[in-house]
Formats: structure tokens, sequence, C-alpha cells
């Protein structure tokens, strides 16, 4: 998020491929959340008295949380894009 605060100093072409690659990032890191908690339900994990119940529950935030960052990450991109083509339209 620093980069984002410092955003005025940087290239905006750059710092699209920057978020664009944390988007992905954080894709990848939803997908593996998701296969663990299907592996989890599988052993009803879900159940609070479950040994993993914690593992599940963490697991539930993740999944809660994950999506919006992804989403902000991509709107920053579009927005980074749009400045961009500004820019060189100005030139």
């Amino acid at each position: 998020m620093l980069k984002t605060y410092a955003r005025a100093a940087a290239d905006p072409a750059r710092m699209r491929e920057f978020y664009l690659a944390e988007a992905d990032a954080y894709q990848r890191r939803l997908d593996d959340f998701r296969e663990q908690h299907a592996d989890l339900l599988s052993r009803h994990a879900d159940d609070p008295g479950h040994p993993q119940f914690g593992a599940y529950a963490t697991l539930e935030l993740a999944l809660a949380g994950t999506p919006p960052r992804i989403a902000w990450y991509r709107w920053l991109a579009e927005r980074m894009a749009e400045l961009s083509r500004r820019r060189e339209a100005g030139r």
C-alpha cells in the first residue's frame, strides 16, 4: 500500500504492472485458500469441536477478505491505465 501513497512520483504504466502482479498473487492465494477450505470441509472441520476448527475459521476470514483486495488492485491498475492514456494524449 505504501507504493500507492507514492504513486504521484511513479510511472503509471509501471504502477499498473505492479498492481496487476499483486492482484494475480492474491488470486493465487485465494485459489489455495479455497482448496484448503474444501479439504477442511470434507473433514468436517467446520464443527467447532473439530481440532482443526481454528484453521477453518482463519480460512473463512481469508476467503472473505481476499476478494476485495484483488478487486482493489485491479481497480488501481485500471486507474493507472487511464492516467497513462491521458498523459500520452497530452504529449
